[in-house]
């Protein structure tokens, strides 16, 4: 992974990467199932057999105070994707404090097209302009994947939010995923994302179908 130590000038960054090592800590993250250090702009945490990713980066070139801390918790691997979309629609109406996406999602049929005349420049398509916006081009046969994320901007009083609200929310996204997960919610449109560090599993709960598809952290 990339040291981010040259990159620390950026007091948000700083304050994402602290916020970051103070979240792992009270979650009782483990070192033997943790990948990546302090310095990391991403960490991931075997919480059970799925990954969660916590990533840090600054707010922008123009706010280096401001940094930002994402947590991402990736369900399951994505086969039938009109489906996928409609577990995910779900989740997101029925659930609460995290959102669910279909990450890598190649959009509609023809979204991505120009949807000016033949003859119009691709800088005066505002409809497509409008749409890279709205949802940004995948990458090409990347994979497709569920995930449940939340981010929080830190560094200034005005969006600072409560370390105690930042432990509840995440601490939920992990264990709503993990439940999810281990009770087959992905049986019929993908399989569940289980992941391996240096080729251990996480998880043991009896009468798990676990997938024969894994990612190695």
């Amino acid at each position: 992974m990339t040291d981010l130590s040259s990159s620390f000038f950026s007091s948000g960054l700083s304050k994402a990467a602290s916020l970051r090592g103070k979240l792992l800590e009270a979650l009782g993250a483990e070192p033997e199932w943790t990948v990546g250090t302090e310095d990391s702009p991403d960490v991931v945490w075997l919480a059970g057999p799925v990954p969660t990713f916590l990533s840090v980066q600054v707010g922008g070139p123009l706010t280096p105070r401001l940094g930002v801390l994402t947590i991402r918790t990736r369900c399951a691997w994505v086969e039938n994707l009109d489906h996928a979309r409609l577990m995910v629609d779900d989740l997101n109406r029925h659930t609460t404090l995290n959102r669910w996406v279909v990450l890598g999602d190649p959009g509609p049929t023809n979204w991505f097209d120009l949807q000016g005349e033949d003859q119009t420049p691709d800088w005066m398509d505002t409809e497509a302009l409008r749409r890279a916006l709205i949802y940004p081009r995948p990458a090409p046969d990347g994979p497709v994947s569920v995930e449940a994320g939340v981010s929080f901007v830190i560094g200034d009083p005005s969006t600072d939010v409560p370390f105690e609200a930042v432990l509840l929310i995440v601490s939920e996204q992990i264990a709503k995923a993990t439940a999810l997960v281990t009770n087959e919610f992905a049986e019929g449109w993908g399989e569940a994302a289980v992941a391996d560090l240096d080729g251990r599993q996480r998880g043991g709960i009896s009468g798990i179908r676990w997938s024969t598809t894994t990612t190695t952290v």
